[in-house]
């Protein structure tokens, strides 16, 4: 395994290198099967990589743009995973498929992007079908990604899909997906390919690499599409919040009385986001006269302090 540089920030982890402890760096998905490879050992785990929450915050905040060092990481870490599993991604003779999937600190189930099958192509399909001895199976993994990565890598609206389907069931007088053969699949997923031209104006890629680059930034981008945004709204979660907010030296927070307040945080609820991000010192602001200040200080831990008039901070 390569290591990163010693002054480069590690934004891409092996399944062996971490643990359940590390959640708030690789999510709660990457957390758990680091754990179920240090418990289970690596040859019990099918292998794989995490990148880390860092590296999706620093893609947020620079508008976009890959953090310095991750695409490198990233290659590493699947020269890495190709040694093991002893495929290469995307090859045509034994293709590697890999999925691409988020993992947030905290769970939010179907509210994030992933995309399947990541690594077919026009040849590699052939591959697939020669070395699992089921052509319906390797175009039916053909279509079902490229239709995912459609859909989630550049926006195209998951209906024009679905007609495309209906129409080849209809066409082959069947009702169900699982009536369409291989020829019919082969044709739908060329159907596909030519959509995905006329939205995006490329041709599909057939190179696994730029899949890959594509996908993830897709599943970065979709912590801020509209159910996650909305799903963090309704459960209390703010945009930014567990991703945004690690590694805090110093969080300046509102704590403004000890019942709940429609727009403001109370106490008991910015006390239980400080236990969630731990930031390394917190100061609790726009306290209301009900918050006695040498009674909340003796109670808090040493670093949560209440704030005073006249109080400095470092920066």
């Amino acid at each position: 395994m390569t290591s990163t540089a010693a002054n480069e920030l590690k934004l891409v982890y092996d399944f062996a290198e971490g643990s359940r402890e590390m959640r708030d760096l690789l999510g709660g998905k990457g957390a758990n099967v680091a754990e179920m490879t240090r418990v289970l050992g690596a040859n019990r785990v099918p292998a794989g990589f995490t990148i880390t929450t860092e590296a999706c915050v620093a893609y947020l905040r620079a508008g976009g743009a890959m953090p310095d060092g991750l695409d490198q990481q990233v290659a590493s870490a699947l020269a890495t995973l190709e040694e093991r599993a002893g495929k290469r991604l995307g090859d045509p003779a034994d293709p590697l498929l890999v999925s691409v999937r988020s993992g947030a600190r905290e769970s939010m189930p179907g509210m994030l992007d992933t995309v399947l099958n990541l690594g077919l192509g026009d040849e590699s399909v052939q591959g697939l079908a020669r070395v699992t001895g089921d052509e319906r199976f390797a175009w039916d993994s053909y279509r079902r990604f490229a239709q995912m990565f459609g859909n989630v890598c550049h926006g195209i609206a998951g209906e024009r899909y679905e007609e495309l389907i209906a129409d080849a069931k209809r066409a082959a007088g069947v009702s169900e997906d699982t009536g369409l053969s291989a020829a019919d699949l082969q044709a739908l997923t060329e159907q596909f390919k030519l959509l995905f031209a006329s939205e995006t104006g490329t041709p599909f890629p057939q190179d696994p690499g730029a899949q890959l680059a594509a996908a993830i930034g897709a599943v970065f981008d979709s912590w801020r599409g509209e159910r996650a945004v909305h799903y963090r709204r309704l459960n209390g979660i703010p945009d930014e919040s567990l991703s945004a907010l690690s590694d805090l030296d110093l969080w300046i927070v509102d704590a403004l009385r000890p019942v709940p307040h429609p727009s403001h945080f109370s106490l008991p609820e910015t006390l239980a986001w400080i236990e969630r991000l731990k930031p390394k010192r917190a100061v609790l602001t726009n306290m209301h006269i009900d918050l006695d200040y040498g009674a909340l200080k003796a109670e808090l831990p040493p670093y949560i302090e209440p704030a005073y008039d006249g109080m400095i901070l470092p920066f």
